[in-house]
């Protein structure tokens, strides 16, 4: 009985494949895989090693390989003291290995729009699409992004310009962690600085409180305006809105949305004459 019982199962059930997916569901998650997946796959018995402590589920997909984010931190700053264009930060941001996110990610993504665009919108960092495509806002919130944007005036083709507070993709979709932004932050500055826009629209509470470093939420912040100063002392004007992505999750808040791109476009209605 027992045997037939243990045929039955293992008849029924592929330990082996089903092992298999598991490590693939890992590894596009962005967990690394400890035994070697070769030695899986071909069924031999894996060189046994010392066990290491293992990180708490809830760290796994935290920035692990920055020895000291401090020195990530100065590396930055001096890079970006040496750029004096956004092509030649573009190729140093590309270039930096200071973020942990950039081995898991298919590509650096940088910027979309409107190279001479007056107005600047800032989001958090790239999802999936954004991550293949190397655009930001290219996948399913991007789309409706465009849409709120068009509605009152804006497009990426004639005066729009759109980046983010992170250039890689963090593993599934996860949110940016204090670590990332911060070390990412002096690309930002120079970015803006850079680019010079005469308005800065900041999409969702990540970007918000990156740029305005502000722990305030969303909510509030959306209900005043900001300025951004530059390094000559110059201010640029600053505006908060929901992420897209939230929007698609609660679209009560789409009223809400509406108003502050109401209130967005007569703030910036002299940019345009």
């Amino acid at each position: 009985m027992v045997e037939k019982l243990g045929n039955s199962v293992s008849n029924s059930v592929n330990f082996h494949d089903a092992a298999i997916n598991l490590l693939g569901w890992w590894e596009s998650n962005g967990v690394s895989v400890i035994e070697p997946v070769e030695d899986i796959k071909t069924n031999r018995e894996p060189p046994k090693a010392k066990l290491t402590p293992s990180l708490p589920i809830a760290n796994l997909n935290v920035s692990q390989n920055i020895a000291n984010p401090k020195d990530a931190i100065a590396k930055a700053e001096e890079i970006v003291a040496r750029c004096t264009s956004l092509e030649s930060l573009r190729a140093a941001l590309d270039a930096f290995d200071g973020c942990a996110l950039k081995p898991k990610a298919t590509q650096m993504v940088f910027a979309d729009g409107a190279l001479d665009a007056p107005i600047m919108a800032i989001g958090e960092a790239p999802g999936r699409d954004e991550d293949e495509q190397g655009k930001p806002f290219v996948g399913v919130s991007g789309q409706l992004l465009d849409r709120m944007f068009a509605s009152i005036g804006l497009d990426r083709k004639t005066n729009l310009y759109i980046t983010n507070c992170v250039n890689w993709r963090p593993p599934g979709n996860r949110t940016p962690t204090k670590e990332e932004t911060t070390i990412l932050f002096p690309f930002l500055q120079k970015h803006i600085e850079l680019k010079n826009p005469k308005a800065i629209i900041l999409v969702g509470a990540v970007a918000a409180n990156t740029v305005l470093n502000s722990s305030d939420g969303i909510n509030k912040l959306r209900k005043k305006a900001h300025v951004y100063k530059l390094p000559d002392g110059s201010e640029i004007p600053v505006y908060c809105i929901f992420h897209p992505s939230y929007l698609l999750k609660r679209p009560i808040e789409k009223s809400g949305a509406w108003k502050d791109l109401l209130n967005i476009k007569r703030q910036i209605k002299h940019i345009f004459g």
